[in-house]
């Protein structure tokens, strides 16, 4: 990027350059739809229905950008950066948010790879092992060892 970008820049204003970087980001697992649903009017409602997400789908056909055409047509309402980075932070898109706001995004926080519910998980069996009338696991009788010690004892 050759031009500062601050969350007070227009969406309208990013460089030619900024905007293919997002969407090299975007584009690819259509990250954009979820951009897209994320974008609200002043009033609250949803700015894009089902109508504008097929527009946009059949700028793919076309050979083109998506997430270009998505942030060339919000950029006439005046968004900022600042909106655009707020979204894309609410959908865990740190890295686009990172192009745009380096020292902004420096601080996200990373969500934790393992599901937070795997210490439930492991109370859970305890319990269902504890209501179903055994207090403590055991360990299975080894049935080859009695085989062998039956075949033993007719040599005695």
């Amino acid at each position: 990027m050759s031009e500062a970008v601050a969350p007070s820049t227009f969406v309208r204003s990013l460089g030619y350059g900024t905007l293919h970087q997002l969407a090299d980001f975007l584009d690819p697992q259509d990250s954009w739809k979820r951009v897209l649903m994320e974008i609200r009017k002043p009033t609250g409602e949803p700015r894009y229905s089902q109508l504008h997400l097929r527009r946009f789908e059949g700028v793919v056909a076309m050979g083109k950008s998506p997430t270009i055409a998505l942030l060339s047509d919000w950029g006439t309402t005046n968004c900022t950066v600042g909106q655009l980075v707020d979204i894309l932070v609410r959908n865990q898109l740190l890295a686009p948010a990172r192009l745009l706001l380096p020292d902004l995004a420096v601080g996200i926080p990373v969500v934790p790879s393992l599901s937070p519910g795997w210490q439930e998980t492991v109370g859970l069996s305890k319990q269902v092992t504890v209501a179903m009338g055994r207090a403590e696991e055991r360990q299975l009788a080894d049935s080859t060892r009695t085989q062998v010690e039956d075949k033993e004892s007719p040599d005695d």
